[in-house]
């Protein structure tokens, strides 16, 4: 999925947990099997109760049989976005087991390890969810989703510098492989004159 695709519809998540978080409920266990994309909207399914061995995108303190909240959806989405963007979930191993003890150690890539041009303001999003403590992840919902929508909006603005860049460049461009050919010809006019 690109990365724009995956900020998008990351905001939309953001938003929908926001929501939730406003009446004081907790979605815990965001998932992408669980986010339903209607038109602009996004509806998340409801988390089904899990234990602690529940899996690889729920949070440290819920995997240690804590009571989710807030930061545990924001933790959650974390996962979902690294996988959106990266192709696979942010925590590996050979077995359940070893997945859930990686999700407690915080044993988890670097996003721009498997996608190089990851901005890096996304990439310090989805590490700022992913963060072992909940204190040091996102507080609000509401700012993780306004942290992606600028994410976006830059990743938006550095593609249109780059489009800006590349139209002023061709001219430049062509001027020097003209410049090249030119060269290269009158070697090969003199090779074949003398």
């Amino acid at each position: 999925m690109s990365v724009d695709d995956a900020v998008a519809i990351g905001v939309r998540v953001a938003d929908a947990l926001d929501e939730l978080h406003q009446r004081n409920q907790v979605h815990g266990g965001v998932t992408p099997e669980r986010i339903w994309l209607e038109g602009p909207r996004v509806k998340l399914a409801p988390a089904v109760s899990v234990g602690p061995d529940g899996g690889p995108t729920l949070a440290p303190k819920v995997l240690d049989g804590g009571a989710p909240d807030a930061r545990s959806d924001h933790f959650t989405l974390g996962c979902v976005l690294y996988e959106m963007v990266a192709g696979r979930p942010p925590f590996a191993g050979a077995t359940a087991d070893a997945v859930v003890d990686a999700v407690r150690a915080g044993n988890v890539a670097p996003l721009s390890s498997h996608q190089p041009l990851v901005p890096p303001s996304l990439v310090r999003l989805v590490d700022t969810c992913l963060q072992s403590d909940p204190n040091r992840r996102w507080q609000s919902a509401r700012d993780l989703g306004r942290e992606l929508a600028w994410v976006g909006t830059l990743d938006e603005a550095a593609s249109d510098r780059l489009e800006d860049d590349t139209r002023a460049s061709t001219p430049r461009l062509y001027g020097l492989i003209g410049l090249a050919a030119g060269f290269v010809l009158s070697g090969v006019v003199r090779t074949c004159g003398s």
